[in-house]
């Protein structure tokens, strides 16, 4: 189970992408009422993807937690595209662009 936490935008969108590609998923929004280490014991993920939206207070409270501080936590990063290229393609950041894919 890989849980993806994030900030701003669509979540779901890394939880379609890694559900098609074999694995169980399931997204949480930061900016929800509920505390985000409940929220990780909801699902008990075996990952945690954090979308570069997040900031580190999030990584400090999963951590600082006992029962979250084992789960390793992958962080996202943006990073600017090459020089004169406008718009962005959330398809070719996960891989689905071009020959790139996640290890199943």
């Amino acid at each position: 189970m890989i849980l993806v936490i994030y900030a701003d935008g669509d979540g779901d969108a890394y939880v379609r992408y890694l559900t098609t590609a074999g694995f169980r998923a399931a997204s949480v929004s930061t900016n929800s009422a509920v505390d985000i280490v409940d929220r990780t014991l909801a699902t008990m993920p075996d990952m945690i993807v954090l979308d570069y939206d997040c900031d580190g207070e999030t990584v400090d409270q999963l951590k600082s937690d006992r029962r979250t501080a084992h789960i390793p936590v992958i962080v996202l990063a943006e990073f600017p595209g090459p020089p004169g290229r406008t718009g962005f393609s959330p398809g070719a950041r996960m891989g689905t662009d071009g020959p790139s894919t996640l290890p199943q």
